[in-house]
């Protein structure tokens, strides 16, 4: 059963993720007759990924607590609710009526994500210092839902709304599963580091959420952010190449595992480094910066530990089958030609970056579910 409900959050995540990326695809194009449905693309990618990372992580908490699934029923429940939010924000957004119906389903439904982690969170076991992010994510997500109600029908297109999103909540559990991965590429974590990670990522919030009185609080947000993102770089030794744990000589399949989340992780802490300093300094749009965090980090994150963790949650496939190093470029190009948008004067070539993307999404569906 809770390999069926794994694909009904990962199908809708696959669908949505697409459809949103199409439309931005044509919002790039920037067709006159479409720019009323085309802008509304933000929706889908945004509770696209909602739908991926809830569909794992309900999975991949009980299993790093070493206990069993067994949280069928709230699993479905946050399905369900969260089916409602997206239905009533696509309907708000074309006839705003429905704004208070989608306020009230995304909100209850992360009070029982907040729930859920909690509930995990405070088990302890091995890596506790992966247990504040966990917690971290899920009152950020809270705290996203709860802009809803502040921001309204602009709520997906601010940036304060965003960041809680894609680096509180997003983030804050990449940075979780990182840590409580770090063995997968045959190292250690510097605890202290990490401690130090998550107290910065602390603070970053409680100033994001005061730039909603006093905007000026959003800057030193962004720079706890960025100290943030450092912190956990250095912590799990992304960019070093010493493997303390490995204590056997490595074969061919363990070598190519390591070596592929690695060559991502950098990836995605460069793209990551690169948006902060960019856009700190003004050199680039809040758009782009997005993009840059979205695309570059949290997609090339995506791309580390899918192989690892889809075959495992959806019990097909293998995980040395469905690394490919071959979508690394496929996908960094376009998360290029995305970045680089403003740059370039022929839309119709940026807008290759929403096939490339596309491409890269159905490549690892395809490698993951072929027998």
């Amino acid at each position: 059963m809770s390999t069926k409900l794994s694909f009904l959050y990962l199908i809708m995540a696959l669908a949505l993720l697409i459809i949103g990326t199409i439309l931005g695809l044509l919002a790039i194009i920037n067709y006159p007759s479409l720019i009323t449905y085309i802008t509304i693309h933000p929706i889908f990618q945004i509770l696209g990924l909602t739908y991926f990372v809830t569909g794992v992580a309900i999975i991949l908490l009980p299993y790093f607590k070493s206990l069993r699934f067994q949280y069928i029923s709230l699993a479905l429940i946050m399905f369900i609710l969260l089916t409602f939010s997206f239905i009533f924000a696509i309907v708000n957004y074309f006839f705003h009526e429905t704004i208070l119906l989608f306020k009230i389903s995304i909100t209850i439904f992360s009070l029982i994500v907040l729930y859920y982690f909690l509930r995990f969170s405070l088990i302890k076991t091995n890596f506790p210092e992966a247990d504040p992010f966990f917690i971290i994510s899920a009152f950020s997500l809270f705290l996203s839902a709860s802009l809803t109600w502040l921001l309204g029908d602009l709520t997906f297109f601010d940036l304060r709304f965003l960041l809680f999103f894609l680096l509180g909540f997003i983030g804050s559990l990449i940075y979780a599963v990182e840590t409580r991965m770090v063995a997968v590429r045959q190292t250690v974590n510097y605890k202290k580091i990490t401690y130090l990670g998550a107290f910065s990522q602390s603070f970053s919030l409680i100033f994001l959420f005061l730039s909603l009185r006093f905007y000026e609080a959003l800057y030193i947000s962004i720079l706890l952010f960025f100290i943030s993102a450092i912190l956990i770089s250095i912590s799990l030794r992304i960019f070093e190449t010493k493997r303390p744990l490995t204590i056997h000589k490595l074969s061919k399949n363990e070598k190519r595992i390591i070596y592929y989340n690695q060559i991502c992780l950098i990836i995605s802490y460069i793209w990551l480094f690169l948006g902060f300093l960019l856009f700190i300094f003004n050199l680039i749009s809040y758009d782009v910066f997005v993009h840059m965090i979205s695309l570059g980090f949290i997609g090339n994150t995506i791309l580390a530990f899918a192989p690892i963790f889809l075959p495992f949650i959806l019990r097909k496939g293998r995980m040395q089958k469905a690394i490919s190093f071959l979508i690394l470029p496929i996908f960094n190009s376009g998360v290029i030609l995305r970045a680089t948008i403003g740059l370039l004067n022929f839309s119709h070539w940026a807008s290759l970056s929403g096939f490339l993307i596309i491409a890269t999404i159905l490549i690892i569906v395809v490698k993951i579910l072929s027998k």
